[in-house]
């Protein structure tokens, strides 16, 4: 009998063990609000991120449609000093060639900005996919130890009821069981079973 009740405690002592480390592994599980705002995160980038990429489109197309424009309307007018953009008289073809070279040339860093945005826009919707794929996992980790848990505590219910000392066992009292507690119980159960075998 004293025998079959050490292993009853090892066993007890072990699901004691699994559901602390559970209980555990479930304090740093994300809530659903923390999932929710990662989730929102993760679109406001994406939105983000695709109103730049549509904008840098609709620049750089018009700036290249700019240049054919301006270019051809030079090429065909030869003649003229008027700037085919704002109209401006730059008496001289050389000037107006050169006006029209400097004015790219402003936009050109625009569009280098714009693609940095764009860069940095990327990495931040990046960064927020990860951490809403972590949280997701955090997650599903967290409902499996859910399950544990509940399996866990059935057994330790079972092993509770099972026990002669169910009277000092509960969830609640489960870190005060220790092996000296089932040291000195254990030595009242053999002289309880040696008194037994005399009568």
């Amino acid at each position: 009998a004293a025998e079959a009740f050490k292993r009853n405690f090892f066993f007890f002592f072990e699901l004691r063990s699994d559901r602390e480390r559970v209980l555990a592994a479930l304090k740093d599980r994300p809530g659903h609000e923390e999932l929710k705002l990662a989730g929102e995160v993760v679109s406001s980038e994406k939105k983000g991120l695709k109103d730049l990429r549509s904008g840098f489109s609709k620049i750089t197309d018009a700036l290249a449609q700019l240049k054919l424009l301006g270019n051809g309307f030079v090429e065909e007018h030869q003649n003229t000093t008027d700037c085919p953009l704002c109209g401006h008289d730059w008496e001289e073809r050389s000037e107006l060639l050169g006006a029209l070279k400097d004015t790219e040339s402003t936009l050109d860093p625009a569009l280098v900005d714009l693609q940095r945005l764009i860069a940095d826009s990327t990495k931040r919707l990046s960064n927020a996919e990860i951490n809403l794929a972590t949280l997701n996992e955090q997650y599903r980790i967290a409902v499996v130890n859910e399950q544990s848990l509940i399996k866990i505590e059935s057994e330790l219910s079972a092993s509770i009821l099972n026990s002669p000392f169910k009277e000092y066992l509960n969830f609640d009292s489960l870190g005060a069981v220790t092996e000296s507690f089932i040291a000195a119980h254990l030595d009242r159960i053999s002289i309880a079973g040696s008194a037994a075998n005399l009568l």
